[in-house]
């Protein structure tokens, strides 16, 4: 069999302890991060949750369960757990920089639907009126009856389809 992701639920602010814990036994595991608030600090991207990845032939990963920090591995069905399709591990780990830490959107362009993710228009949907270097754009604000501009990063900003 090969090496597959699966997912742990952590114990109440286990993060540094499991990963601690799991790097010490040999285990490879993937906690995204994304930066959020005026002063961009990392933030799990999954509170509570990282990922892990074995082969589930090997029973060694049953010391997982047993490990501090880790609450248990995740099973959906029986008491195997379930792995995270490869597709959707590629795919998020590709909009990860090498620290883990979730990148902007890179296909954004003037014309775009976003939803504004966090500050004081959260939730706001409004359209990408400018882009302003790689990490930065300019915004269409309807307010009080007028259309404002605001320049704000691109974290914060969700692309809609």
């Amino acid at each position: 069999m090969t090496q597959k992701w699966h997912l742990a639920q952590l114990k109440p602010n286990g993060l540094n302890r499991a990963t601690v814990n799991l790097a010490r036994q040999g285990f490879e595991f993937f906690a995204p991060m994304q930066k959020q608030g005026p002063n961009q600090r990392k933030q799990p991207l999954f509170p509570g949750y990282v990922f892990v990845r074995f082969d589930p032939a090997d029973t060694q990963w049953r010391a997982i369960n047993n490990t501090l920090g880790v609450a248990r591995l995740v099973c959906l069905q029986s008491n195997r757990p379930n792995h995270i399709p490869a597709a959707v591990m590629q795919a998020l780990q590709a909009r990860c920089d090498v620290d883990g830490v979730l990148l902007p959107p890179k296909d954004l362009t003037p014309g775009d639907r976003v939803r504004i993710t966090e500050g004081p228009f959260a939730g706001w949907v409004t359209e990408v009126a400018q882009m302003r270097g790689t990490d930065r754009v300019m915004v269409l604000l309807s307010l009080i009856g007028e259309e404002n501009r605001a320049e704000m990063p691109t974290s914060q900003l969700h692309k809609m389809n």
